[in-house]
């Protein structure tokens, strides 16, 4: 096949958006480090450049994007499938392509929102690829949300997240990246027409950047500041790096606790912490919907003989009742050194499949089918932990569980309702053995400190547990895939006020839906030619 052929002129022309794909991809494989930035910014360059380019793209390079970012991104996905499903081979491959194909479509549904909003203002000041872009963020369902901004928490640009959330910062991202092609393009001989001139191009690239550097700079001094006048508490958090296979069965769930106890009895004799933390599932025994009690030295006590406020991650059991078997929620519990129960704050989003089937509400019998019998119930509005210290102060920790810190209003919303000191993830990454998914879920879970500018703590169980600070900085951490306890004194409780934990993602939705509408209703005026006298 020779190189004039047609087929090799339509591979070249989709090479750019494969690069481009693979190169976000792969930012999110090596997480926070310079390179893992350096290869977000070039996709968004590369990405503004070919829209700039073809003006009108057709649909197979925005599939082909969105291909190379999610084979990249979710390389661990195949085997995750394989080992965990119990599928042939053939039947998990199928589940991937499937997977790749439907999130990809992502990208295919911006494409088409690009070009209906390419025209008017959004095409003047290069408005269409970032809002196209920020509507799809916002609405596309995916069981993952990979956001563009995602790698780049290491920039000044991830302090704007406190503004209108991580999605508003790809957002930015995307446009300075357009006005950056622009002023290039200008140095050409013949730029497209519709690009701005190039001294507004200049003088948007300018302001963005500058604006972005004084706030980033304003709110790094303001918190430093608090930090520094804020109270201390010392945490300790245990890490048991379970085998998902051979130890989450039932006749285990004696010997996973005691091996918790003994890390446990170890670094509460050493450090004497404010709070111990265990992660998502560590304690196997059911608890009662409305128990408040747990007889210290009991069966159901997880630290027999330590005298410390512990949050735990357990399972609430709902009794039977004419509906149907027993319900179950996935839940953290605060137990008091006294053996009261504070809480327990219950997962609200459930984690498709293996928390809950798709359609299963609507179809009762969908679940039975695919051997699903397990029954986990949704959380209803629920309140944060509060933890009475010794020195009387009171403690208002606002949980999640699982994947729920990917998700922004979780925290937002419980802290605009009930205020919070700290946010605490507790979760259960080893169903993704030792891929770089566990550092890839840190680090979508680090926006959320800042966001609401608390500092966050994740309790898992083999990795990452860690200590995020308000400006999305790691600062104190377990190495994963390792046994131990962590004891940080480095967490401050704060109680900053920011736009998002107010206004959360109605701003942004509001936006996205004036996009829509006028990607879809609206029409340039027409414009009578004008005569042309003799």
């Amino acid at each position: 096949m020779k190189f004039g052929h047609p087929i090799w002129q339509r591979c070249l022309s989709l090479s750019p958006w494969a690069l481009a794909g693979t190169s976000l991809g792969c930012a999110y494989v090596a997480p926070w480090n310079a390179l893992s930035a350096v290869l977000t910014i070039t996709a968004a360059l590369v990405l503004a450049t070919i829209y700039i380019r073809e003006n009108r793209p057709g649909y197979w390079g925005p599939f082909v994007f969105g291909v190379g970012v999610n084979v990249t991104n979710a390389y661990w996905f195949p085997m995750v499938v394989e080992k965990f499903s119990g599928y042939s081979s053939p039947v998990c491959m199928l589940i991937v392509l499937l997977y790749v194909g439907l999130m990809s479509l992502q990208f295919v549904a911006m494409n088409w929102l690009y070009l209906r909003l390419h025209r008017g203002i959004f095409r003047n000041l290069l408005l269409s690829l970032p809002s196209a872009w920020f509507v799809l963020e916002l609405f596309f369902p995916r069981m993952f949300p990979w956001l563009l901004a995602n790698p780049i928490i290491g920039t000044p640009l991830a302090q704007t997240a406190d503004l209108f959330g991580t999605q508003f910062t790809g957002w930015i991202l995307l446009w300075l990246s357009s006005m950056t092609v622009a002023v290039a393009y200008h140095w050409r001989t013949n730029p497209p027409a519709y690009l701005p001139s190039l001294r507004l191009s200049v003088s948007i690239a300018g302001s963005l950047a500058a604006l972005i550097l004084i706030y980033a700079g304003i709110r790094e001094h303001q918190l430093q500041q608090a930090i520094v006048s804020a109270e201390p508490l010392r945490i300790a958090m245990v890490q048991g790096n379970l085998d998902p296979i051979r130890d989450f069965i039932d006749h285990r769930i004696r010997v996973n606790v005691e091996k918790y106890r003994v890390f446990s009895r170890d670094v509460v004799h050493r450090t004497q912490p404010d709070l111990l933390i265990w992660p998502e599932s560590s304690v196997g025994f059911d608890y009662l919907d409305g128990e408040r009690y747990i007889e210290r030295g009991g069966t159901k006590d997880p630290i027999p003989g330590l005298r410390v406020p512990i949050i735990f991650g357990g399972q609430t059991r709902v009794p039977r009742s004419e509906a149907g078997g027993d319900r179950f929620y996935n839940s953290a519990y605060l137990m008091h050194a006294s053996g009261e129960l504070e809480g327990p704050y219950r997962k609200q989003v459930l984690f498709p499949f293996s928390e809950k089937f798709p359609m299963g509400d609507v179809f009762p019998s969908l679940p039975t089918l695919f051997g699903r019998n397990y029954r986990l119930l949704s959380g209803p509005d629920e309140k944060p932990l509060e933890l009475k210290l010794a020195d009387g102060r009171s403690v208002k920790i606002v949980a999640g569980i699982c994947y729920e810190d990917l998700w922004p209003d979780v925290y937002a919303s419980m802290i605009r309702k009930h205020g919070g000191d700290l946010i605490l993830a507790l979760s259960n990454d080893n169903w993704f053995m030792r891929s770089a998914a566990s550092r890839q879920h840190h680090l979508m879970a680090a926006w959320r400190a800042i966001e609401t500018r608390r500092y966050l703590l994740r309790a898992t169980n083999n990795g990452l547990t860690a200590v995020v600070d308000p400006l999305g900085r790691t600062v104190d951490w377990i190495e994963p895939f390792k046994h131990g306890a962590l004891m940080s004194n480095k967490v401050r409780l704060l109680q900053a006020n920011t736009l998002f934990v107010h206004v959360g993602q109605r701003p942004a939705q509001g936006a996205a839906l004036i996009v829509i509408a006028f990607a879809l209703f609206w029409r340039e005026p027409y414009r009578k030619p004008a005569r042309i006298t003799p």
